[in-house]
């Protein structure tokens, strides 16, 4: 895979299925973390973090994409 750092869409027709890895963060520099994955139908894979958005937001957007797909 590579890395990419952009803001993308990705229909949720497309997703196969969907993955959360739980990260423990240090206590010291990294805080936990949640990396999601998203497996699209093409073989292709999109892991991201919503880190950024606080521990609520992220927990409805991930509920949001998962109960989005068909």
């Amino acid at each position: 895979g590579k890395t990419v750092f952009f803001f993308f869409s990705i229909q949720t027709t497309q997703i196969l299925s969907v993955e959360t890895k739980f990260c423990p963060g240090d206590g010291v520099i990294a805080k936990d973390t949640n990396f999601y994955t998203l497996r699209l139908k093409d073989g292709t894979s999109v892991t991201f973090t919503l880190y950024a958005y606080g521990k609520e937001a992220e927990k409805e957007i991930w509920e949001t994409i998962k109960s989005s797909i068909v």
